[in-house]
């Protein structure tokens, strides 16, 4: 019984820590695509994270046996940082407690909030030819300006590699 229960709890622990998710047209014949491009290059220039994603992702797809091309590859490979928000509060609170007797002793200041900003990993494969996305990667870890350049390139890697660690979908 306690095996059991050690078990499901350990899965239940592993999974909590996933930090991607991923998603996939069943649909797809995985074992068609051969090529990947990342679309023409535009006049604005690449970013750092922009490059260090399309690295990643390059590695993870040749890994798997795909060869990228400069335009017009089986599959277009679409990546964006999201920029999204939350509030975070502050202040001060203390508080200690007593049961039976009542003890209590309780402080509080008034919270403060404040907006801060990161931006989330998501990358999209894309058929070219039915012109439809058959594989979606979304990193749940928070990508803030604040992080250092090897924190940076840390996360992006890792979590380009859990996306792509069940890929490819289906028949090889």
């Amino acid at each position: 019984m306690w095996k059991n229960f050690l078990a499901a709890s350990l899965v239940m622990i592993v999974a909590a820590c996933t930090t991607v998710t991923t998603d996939v047209d069943k649909q797809a014949d995985f074992s068609a695509y051969k090529t990947f491009d990342f679309g023409p290059q535009s006049d604005v220039p690449t970013s750092l994270d922009a490059r260090r994603i399309e690295q990643g992702i390059a590695a993870q797809l040749e890994a798997n046996g795909l060869s990228r091309v400069k335009s017009g590859g089986d599959l277009y490979v679409h990546h964006d940082i999201i920029k999204e928000t939350e509030l975070v509060s502050t202040g001060s609170t203390f508080s200690v407690g007593y049961g039976w007797n009542s003890f209590a002793v309780a402080t509080s200041s008034p919270e403060r909030y404040r907006e801060r900003k990161y931006g989330k990993l998501v990358i999209e494969l894309v058929d070219t030819k039915a012109n439809q996305v058959v594989w979606k990667g979304i990193s749940k870890k928070k990508l803030t300006e604040s992080m250092s350049t090897q924190k940076r390139e840390e996360l992006i890697s890792e979590e380009v590699t859990k996306m792509f660690t069940n890929y490819p979908y289906g028949n090889k």
